[in-house]
């Protein structure tokens, strides 16, 4: 009888472990589905406040100020990373600085984001950056570095940084007189190493700062440039009288449908009618999204 009583009392506590066990794995399940909502929206939701958006800009300037890892950490994964770290962010702040496209940020966390926006753009003008790029002779550092930082030229303009306009038409000429130099129509990103979608990215920041001196070049550029016969799309890498060397590839594909917004650009090579650019461009919202959800979360930080 007093080994009945003594099985019985174990099982009665194992069964009372049991129950706690559950309660805690419930409630850890529920704090754990509360926090992921929480997350996921953080990441996913357009930014709907000047708190949100002024959040955003400070994550930008952490991760460019003096002294910060996250460029360095960047590079380690891919050869332009401590570059795009760079640009991209400093784009980024000197959007959020623009009155006009963000009027309730206020006026002195502007001037903050303008003045990070201006950094990163010493910070790509040091040769440790930029001698990466090489020397070339049609365009000094190649089309890759001098395009996306003549994007960064054009959007701190845009917020109020005047004393860079001559800079910035500059930047424009010099890129439109080496596409208007290329027989092909493409300009080295390195030394004898040519991807058209760093051309495309070049023509498009040029034509938005000089768009009446851009405008015959891109004309003529059009007439010129092959695209790949089976998609009608742009190659990924050709050579420099034009072959292909790599056909049309999703990373490049994403930055040249970007430049939608510049149809005088680019014209019919992303003219919607292309069966290739409807099923790409309906790829390219989920794309966004995942890109931008990372982005949100720091992932590309390190």
């Amino acid at each position: 009888m007093a080994e009945a009583l003594s099985t019985g009392s174990r099982v009665r506590r194992r069964a009372w472990w049991q129950r706690v066990l559950i309660v805690l794995w419930a409630l850890a399940a529920l704090v754990g589905a509360v926090f992921s909502t929480w997350t996921v929206r953080s990441w996913v939701v357009e930014p709907s406040s000047v708190e949100r958006l002024v959040a955003q800009g400070n994550r930008l300037m952490s991760v460019t100020a003096p002294g910060s890892l996250a460029p360095r950490q960047m590079q380690a994964h891919f050869p332009e990373g401590e570059f795009f770290t760079y640009v991209l962010s400093g784009i980024g702040l000197a959007r959020l600085a623009n009155a006009t496209l963000y009027p309730g940020v206020d006026q002195s966390t502007r001037e903050v984001f303008l003045a990070g926006a201006r950094r990163t753009l010493e910070a790509i003008d040091d040769p440790f950056v930029s001698d990466r790029f090489g020397s070339i002779e049609s365009l000094e550092h190649g089309i890759f570095y001098r395009g996306w930082r003549l994007e960064l030229v054009n959007a701190i303009v845009r917020a109020g940084g005047d004393d860079l306009v001559g800079e910035q038409r500059g930047e424009a000429m010099a890129i439109l007189r080496a596409v208007q130099a290329s027989p092909a129509g493409w300009v080295e990103g390195y030394p004898y190493s040519y991807w058209p979608c760093d051309t495309v990215v070049g023509l498009a920041a040029a034509a938005d700062a000089l768009p009446d001196e851009a405008a015959p070049v891109v004309e003529a550029w059009l007439d010129v440039i092959q695209v790949d016969a089976a998609t009608r799309l742009l190659p990924h890498q050709v050579t420099a009288d034009g072959a292909t060397v790599r056909a049309p590839q999703g990373s490049s594909q994403t930055i040249i449908q970007a430049r939608q917004k510049s149809p005088s650009v680019l014209g019919p090579v992303l003219h919607k009618s292309n069966p290739c650019v409807v099923q790409l461009n309906n790829q390219l919202t989920l794309l966004s999204g995942n890109l931008g959800n990372s982005l949100r979360r720091g992932a590309c930080y390190g």
